[in-house]
């Protein structure tokens, strides 16, 4: 049985003054108010717990990897980190209340009966990337991935009841589309045990309602009864003919892909 934490549904956007890297230009925005304690699970690993927010406040102790704590308090003291303006939090721990910076908690996480999947973000000079934590029960150790997304307004999420054999995670990035020049659609991020084993991109788009695509993924399910290594892949694209008359023109394709050796056959393109 598998539990979803997403630390309020997270939305993150990242805004750029500058082509040049520079941690002061960037900032993370993520839309959560604390109007009630939040429960949520440490990204980070040995995170100092402050008296105060500052990192020349005194350390009240250290908590590991996969913590779960509550958030009490978000403030508005920053500091920088990982290329984007990271916001003091308040948070308790068994019992215990201090500050850490937000960067240090899991963005969403994912917990099954061995693992947990923890998320977070990196800015560098390459893009913006979505770093992945696997934590192992067992071992007490974590293995890190990263995945360059490929612009800043985004959401997370995973999805639930993939049926796919040998699959622990399958982490979904969402690209909305709203600003100009901004790409939609969104990247599905197949993980077993500590490995991105594939991705895959689909995209979604349309112009004011005169041309359009989007492609999605069924996964195996009691309806469409596939076994537990096939998946469908579903695009539709269209275009308006004649306004006046309400004249559309559209296309279906669905394709079915097997995982086979931890790749999906045919292939499934970044563009397909």
């Amino acid at each position: 049985m598998k539990k979803l934490l997403l630390l309020i549904t997270v939305f993150l956007s990242l805004e750029t003054f500058s082509q040049d890297y520079n941690p002061n230009l960037y900032y993370r925005k993520l839309s959560y108010k604390i109007d009630k304690p939040i429960d949520a699970y440490l990204f980070g690993n040995n995170v100092r717990i402050r008296n105060e927010p500052s990192t020349t406040s005194s350390e009240l102790t250290k908590l590991p990897i996969n913590s779960k704590i509550t958030i009490l308090e978000k403030t508005e003291l920053t500091y920088s980190i990982n290329g984007f303006n990271a916001n003091w939090v308040k948070i308790s721990y068994n019992g215990l209340e201090g500050y850490i910076l937000d960067n240090f908690i899991s963005l969403a996480s994912e917990i099954n009966e061995h693992s947990s999947l923890l998320i977070s973000l990196k800015r560098k000079k390459g893009g913006t990337y979505v770093v992945l934590r696997y934590y192992d029960f067992a071992t007490k150790e974590f293995n890190e991935s990263e995945y360059r997304i490929k612009h800043g307004n985004v959401s997370f999420s995973f999805c639930e009841n993939i049926n796919l054999k040998n699959i622990d995670h399958v982490f979904k990035v969402d690209y909305h589309s709203e600003a100009c020049g901004m790409e939609g659609g969104k990247d599905l991020i197949f993980i077993q045990e500590s490995n991105i084993i594939e991705t895959i991109q689909l995209s979604e788009a349309s112009d004011s309602g005169v041309v359009w695509i989007k492609q999605d993924i069924e996964f195996p399910n009691a309806k469409n009864k596939l076994d537990n290594k096939t998946i469908i892949f579903h695009e539709e694209s269209g275009e308006l003919i004649d306004g006046s008359s309400n004249w559309y023109e559209k296309k279906i394709t669905e394709r079915r892909h097997r995982l086979i050796n931890n790749i999906f056959t045919p292939e499934l393109k970044s563009k397909l």
